[in-house]
């Protein structure tokens, strides 16, 4: 962008003449505000971090642990909207004061460094979150919220380079000299101006007027013109205005603290109003199974694949899932008419995990009851019951429900060695399904 030049013969005044102040910049500067700000607040929907563990085949089925929105990290969550507050108060700042916009800039770029480490770092606080064994070696990887978020926080640092770049100099006024008491103002002295053809003569002084015949002087060198009385030199900017008294910076400032307010207000909402994570996600299997009820002692419940009667070909399928278990929990007892009754949790990486495992004991357990000896449970949240009787004298009659919520699974048997009702596995398996 090219600078005005003076007008030939009239050389600058070194303290009044000033460069222009780039216009692009200046334009761009709340764009940019605008943009990283409208960037920061589409980043609060979108997930920023997913936990995935190596099962057993980690080449073909990787199990996804689970998925965290911002919200979620309510730890991690304050210092990167306190940051990103502070951002937004640097561009203010540097609006409102020139003087401070190199200063800005550089804070910003180091408060921007902090953020960026901060989000990288929310792997690990998910991770802990969640509270995933280290033996299982979790791999964290950021999302969109995590990569949007970044480009926001870019933007903000672009605003404030861009006020830096534009930053100008202000117009100095020169002041009148005092007035003397008793003594009437000087009058400006007259220039002359030159011609093309000639240049006119000095003006006389008393001094070559009072002696006739004389020497004329060498003219004296032309310099450019005093201040006015008013106090202002020349120049090719106008005169300079306070920001406080100018319509765009005053908008710009009244906006900037409107947005951080916002902001510090949904941080402050949010963290009052983030719902408590459901038990499945923060209790451990111990914690969450229930509590035998029976008359006799506890014992060790039968194995799963006992318990699933897993000892066909078509049993590939559940034993396949079962290479995603990452805890499992199990209890049993009997009860006083003599029904042996076994509850048993299984964890799974995530809760589709969970979903496709049930899915696929249920089509197994479908396959050797019938239909006839299933049933759907719909107030356990999509849970199916299947009941199957063993030929002979000495036959023993099977209850089991298969029910999942979240990333756990529930197993729920009830053995006899008469015809059962099933009330005893549909008791517990309510009981178990609400105390997920």
């Amino acid at each position: 962008m090219s600078h005005p030049v003076p007008p030939a013969g009239k050389g600058p005044d070194p303290v009044q003449w000033r460069p222009e102040v780039p216009l692009v910049p200046a334009v761009l500067a709340p764009v940019f505000a605008l943009s990283g700000v409208t960037a920061l607040v589409g980043a609060q929907v979108l997930p920023w971090v997913s936990v995935r563990t190596g099962g057993m085949f980690p080449g073909l089925a990787p199990a996804t642990v689970g998925v965290w929105y911002l919200h979620d990290l309510s730890g991690a969550a304050i210092p990167l909207h306190v940051g990103w507050a502070g951002l937004v108060g640097l561009i203010v700042a540097a609006w409102a004061r020139p003087s401070w916009r190199r200063y800005a800039f550089r804070a910003a770029v180091g408060l921007s460094l902090v953020l960026v480490f901060l989000i990288c770092d929310l792997g690990q606080a998910a991770i802990e979150d969640g509270g995933y064994d280290r033996g299982a070696y979790p791999d964290a990887s950021l999302q969109a919220g995590a990569l949007l978020g970044m480009f926001g926080t870019a933007v903000l640092v672009l605003s404030v380079a861009a006020l830096a770049r534009s930053t100008g100099h202000r117009q100095v006024a020169v002041p009148p000299p005092p007035d003397v008491p008793g003594q009437a103002p000087p009058a400006p002295p007259t220039v002359p101006v030159p011609t093309p053809q000639t240049a006119a003569p000095p003006a006389p002084t008393p001094q070559t007027a009072a002696t006739p015949g004389a020497a004329a002087p060498p003219p004296a060198r032309e310099t450019a013109a005093p201040p006015a009385a008013g106090g202002a030199g020349w120049s090719a900017r106008p005169v300079w205005v306070p920001w406080w008294r100018r319509r765009g910076p005053r908008t710009a400032a009244i906006a900037g603290a409107v947005v951080t307010a916002v902001l510090l207000a949904t941080t402050v909402w949010m963290v009052a109003h983030r719902p408590a994570p459901p038990p499945w996600r923060t209790a451990t299997l111990d914690e969450l199974i229930i509590e035998p009820t029976g008359v006799g002692a506890p014992v060790t419940p039968p194995d799963i694949a006992e318990q699933l009667d897993l000892r066909d070909v078509d049993a590939a399928s559940v034993l396949f899932g079962l290479t995603g278990v990452r805890q499992s929990v199990g209890r049993g007892w009997t009860e006083s008419d003599g029904t042996f009754v076994t509850t048993m949790l299984l964890r799974f990486g995530s809760p589709e995990s969970a979903e496709w495992f049930a899915t696929t004991c249920r089509q197994h357990l479908l396959r050797q009851v019938g239909q006839s000896g299933a049933a759907d449970l719909p107030d356990l949240g999509g849970a199916s019951a299947f009941t199957s009787t063993t030929a002979g004298a000495g036959g023993v009659a099977r209850v089991r429900i298969v029910a999942h919520r979240g990333d756990v699974v529930v197993l729920v048997t009830e053995t006899a060695s008469t015809a059962v009702s099933a009330g005893h596995a549909h008791r517990y398996a309510r009981d178990q399904y609400h105390r997920l």
